[in-house]
């Protein structure tokens, strides 16, 4: 699907929101739209003939908003009638496109609540977002700006679950704009690098643009003009490969605003006086309305205060009709500059205090601030020092907290992390490439690396005792040398004996403890080994037999790794566990080959090391269970979470958003490995609960005393 633009202004350029929710190619040649006019005379079959409605009426949004509106009316009645609902809430939304252009925000808000009540009603999640989407942006155009942001918040958490990423990316954009509004600029460039970084990865020139373009707006905002020409320059160079009138215009004025700001008026007007024959040829009032506004500061900036003037008031007639707070700020700021400047100081303070009026009202800081100073200085020139210091006072406290929170040198960084992380992602992606490619030759030995790796634990643990033994050796030997020296020494040093004792006896059961642990962490391989070699059959090779071997230890290697390097030696940072495990499982798998996710949330539980084993176990019997058999198109979600219940409890939950658990095998579920998990739970004195519930879940609850 195409974008509508909408313009919002600001205090020195002009910025043009896209509003998509569907990826097409971009087209506004005449050829397509003739082609479908064509298409849909020919056409008897009715759910054919409206689908190419709809897509005629978007082809006309931008050139034809009127001819919009026709189509969508009935395309919208007849999929209705032929029950085609997908296209009949796709003719609604187009439909909200084209009344926000035509007939302003309140009719393109009736169609969006219509669409959200429809989209729920028919259970299209999908539908539902684009109408939280079309709302959150004709609220953002009568300055609700925080309505406007619940529903594009909300727009961004279906599309999410919907994983349309250049939705997605193009409703970071819309919140990067609307925290730019707001003057929440930090937040505003964050969200615009991300959304550039999800446009070039899918490739979708049309919002990479429009972000470079809204990103120089708001670089402009902060003076950060070097910045800002950077995004438009960029902006431009795509924009001559689109033939779009609204993208045109939409240039010429950004190109416009920095010519303004730098006082280049001459060269500014012929950008501007372009931009508004664009306008008015689609026509779009929002459009004419900026280009108006702009023609008057250049003819404010060139002293013809006159037409400068008649310009505003222009401007101010359709923000009036659009409703259109945001721009009405400007509008009424800049007719206050030029009545001041023509030492008309009542009709000044007028338009002054109507700015100060909505920029208060919607809490609009850079407003604020910029209308407090040309009310301070309007006072003062009248004589009316009082007011004049008062209004100076609170524009010195924003201006204060918007540059304490805004740094220069942080937004610039930013800028520079944005394109490092560009080259670094390329690089990734080489890497990754290279790693297949690996794996692929790994396979071919991988029972020697299974035995190889089962080698080099028990060179591991050896180790471990020796480096104990020699701890023990050499304390034993220290010992002997504080002996003699204490021989020597005075009775206040007897406490430094103790200590050494006390060391040494700490050691000593450490060492029984580890040969103890060690001595059952080996029985339990053994065990683990007999089981799987007695479930074994004939379509259980040797491979299959290694690698599932392989994974139950290395969940209990991963474990003592976890415990030599905490601090605490008899508990588990699980959080910590867990994430080292899912990595070696997924690794294990092969899974760069699926787009899978793991979440993990432990809730910062700290497990003992008697109960972390058999949960180890458990979570690598599920996890490469849901890994095995749970997606079937190749992606998909797997959540672990370990959270504190009543009575002293703790509850496991393990799963996925697959297909599930096939009724045979929930029935049965006599698998060798879901026999171990049984086992393992048993062992915990817990309770195990299986159920398909939008893909498999486990649930283990066991007590807590253990802990």
């Amino acid at each position: 699907m195409r974008q509508l633009n909408n313009a919002l202004s600001s205090k020195y350029s002009f910025a043009f929101v896209l509003l998509f929710l569907h990826f097409q190619v971009f087209s506004q040649q005449q050829s397509t739209i003739d082609s479908l006019e064509i298409l849909i005379k020919k056409t008897r079959a009715d759910t054919t003939k409206v689908r190419l409605m709809n897509d005629l009426a978007y082809e006309y949004y931008s050139s034809n908003p009127k001819r919009t509106i026709v189509l969508t009316e009935s395309s919208v009645k007849m999929s209705y009638r032929l029950k085609s609902y997908k296209d009949y809430l796709y003719g609604l939304y187009v439909l909200g496109i084209g009344k926000s252009i035509v007939e302003g925000n309140e009719e393109a808000q009736k169609t969006a609540h219509l669409l959200i009540r429809e989209a729920n009603r028919l259970k299209f999640d999908f539908y539902k977002a684009q109408g939280h989407f079309l709302l959150a942006y004709t609220l953002r155009t009568e300055s609700k700006d925080k309505e406007s942001l619940e529903n594009f918040k909300i727009a961004l958490s279906l599309f999410k679950k919907e994983e349309s990423l250049p939705n997605l990316a193009n409703t970071y954009s819309q919140l990067a704009f609307t925290y730019s509004k707001m003057s929440s600029y930090n937040i505003a460039i964050k969200y615009y690098l991300l959304a550039l970084k999800i446009f070039k990865q899918v490739k979708q020139i049309e919002g990479y643009k429009t972000t470079l373009n809204n990103l120089g707006e708001t670089y402009s905002q902060i003076y950060a003009y070097d910045l800002a020409l950077k995004q438009f320059k960029e902006s431009a160079e795509i924009g001559k490969k689109i033939n779009n009138q609204i993208w045109i215009a939409s240039d010429y004025l950004s190109i416009a605003s920095v010519l303004i700001a730098t006082k280049k008026f001459d060269e500014a007007e012929k950008y501007v006086l372009k931009g508004l024959e664009l306008f008015k040829s689609i026509p779009y009032e929002q459009g004419i309305a900026k280009s108006y506004n702009d023609l008057g500061k250049i003819y404010f900036g060139k002293k013809q205060t006159k037409k400068a003037i008649s310009c505003f008031k222009r401007a101010l007639e359709i923000d009036k009709k659009n409703k259109n707070q945001y721009h009405m700020i400007e509008t009424y700021s800049n007719l206050g500059n030029t009545y001041q400047n023509l030492k008309q100081i009542d009709d000044a303070k007028i338009y002054y205090l109507k700015a100060k009026n909505i920029s208060e009202e919607y809490n609009l800081a850079e407003q604020k601030r910029d209308v407090y100073k040309l009310l301070a200085d309007l006072y003062a020139q009248s004589g009316n020092y009082k007011e004049g210091y008062f209004y100076s006072q609170k524009y010195q406290i924003i201006k204060d907290s918007i540059f304490d929170e805004i740094k220069s040198n942080q937004l610039i960084t930013l800028q520079i992390e944005y394109d490092t992380e560009q080259k670094e992602t390329e690089n990734k992606l080489l890497k990754q490439r290279n790693k297949i490619q690996n794996l692929a030759i790994e396979k071919q030995h991988q029972s020697k690396k299974i035995i190889l790796l089962i080698l080099f634990s028990l060179i591991g643990i050896s180790i471990v005792l020796y480096w104990l033994f020699r701890s023990k050796k050499i304390a034993n030997k220290n010992l002997q040398d504080s002996k003699n020296v204490i021989d020597n020494k005075n009775v206040m040093l007897e406490s430094t004996q103790q200590k050494l004792e006390l060391s040494l006896h700490e050691k000593e059961i450490l060492l029984k403890e580890i040969h103890h642990r060690v001595k059952n962490n080996l029985q339990l391989v053994n065990s683990l080994l007999s089981i799987q070699a007695r479930g074994s059959n004939e379509k259980n090779n040797e491979s299959d037999f290694l690698y599932k071997s392989q994974i139950r230890i290395q969940s209990m290697a991963l474990i003592h790794e976890t415990l030599y390097q905490s601090e605490n030696l008899s508990t588990v940072d699980f959080q910590k566990y867990l994430l080292k495990l899912t990595k070696h499982l997924l690794v294990s798998f092969d899974s760069d080959r699926k787009n899978i996710t793991i979440n993990i949330n432990t809730n910062n539980i700290i497990i003992d090391i008697e109960t972390v084993i058999p949960l180890g176990l458990i979570v690598t019997e599920l996890v490469n269970n849901s890994l095995k058999h749970a997606f079937v198109e190749n992606e998909g979600e797997i959540n672990i979470d370990l959270q504190k219940k009543t009575g002293n409890l703790l509850e496991l939950i393990i799963r996925d958003n697959g297909q599930g658990i096939s009724e045979k095998a929930f029935e049965k579920q006599d698998t060798l490995g879901m026999q171990l998990v049984k086992d393992l739970v048993t062992q915990i004195d817990g309770t195990l609960a299986i159920e398909n519930l939008n893909g498999a879940k486990f649930t283990i609850a066991f007590p807590s005393e253990k802990l």
